[in-house]
């Protein structure tokens, strides 16, 4: 059916040629796959390649929760694992940072903080390299041996360019490189 102005006839018949266009880009991308099979076999096979690609991508990970991923991270020193008590000392000269420490250690909850060194299994030393005159001071947890004074374990942390970064943060970040590996 023609209308009777000039004007309605090209715009019908320019919104059929984009309709045959379409059909015929969509006809093309279906048979370029999968030739000469129907339309809903084509849908369901691009179904089943998208799915079996997704399933292959996230195999590794299941497969590392299936072993629990204890191979994630370095094994810690039994003398770490094994210890029950910690002396903590600050030589960072910032009391703030030492108080954090030691409230993140008792947050935990895995070790008893003692006031002598004799009594405790691990002596934790908080330290700094570069100082708050540095754009970016490195904070360093080191986990010493009290008898032999062998240092067991190094946690390292920045300031991560966060000038704003609280001392209860870096504290977190540097307790909780041992826990993790604990778990």
């Amino acid at each position: 059916m023609l209308m009777k102005t000039s004007r309605s006839v090209h715009f019908r018949s320019r919104r059929r040629i984009n309709k045959l266009a379409l059909l015929k880009s969509r006809r093309c991308a279906g048979v370029c796959l999968f030739p000469g099979r129907s339309t809903r076999t084509r849908v369901t096979a691009s179904v089943l390649c998208v799915l079996t690609l997704a399933i292959t991508l996230r195999l590794p990970a299941y497969a590392q929760q299936a072993t629990g991923g204890s191979d994630k991270y370095a094994p810690l020193p039994e003398k770490i694992v094994d210890a029950k008590t910690v002396f903590l000392i600050n030589e960072t000269g910032k009391a703030r940072f030492g108080d954090a420490m030691y409230k993140q250690i008792r947050t935990w909850n895995r070790w008893q903080i003692v006031n002598n060194k004799e009594r405790a299994d691990l002596i934790l030393v908080l330290t700094d390299k570069g100082g708050m005159s540095s754009l970016n001071p490195s904070f360093y947890l080191n986990v010493n041996d009290p008898t032999t004074a062998e240092q067991l374990w190094t946690a390292r942390t920045t300031m991560q360019g966060k000038l704003w970064r609280s001392w209860g943060s870096v504290a977190q970040t540097l307790l909780g490189d041992i826990e993790k590996r604990m778990k």
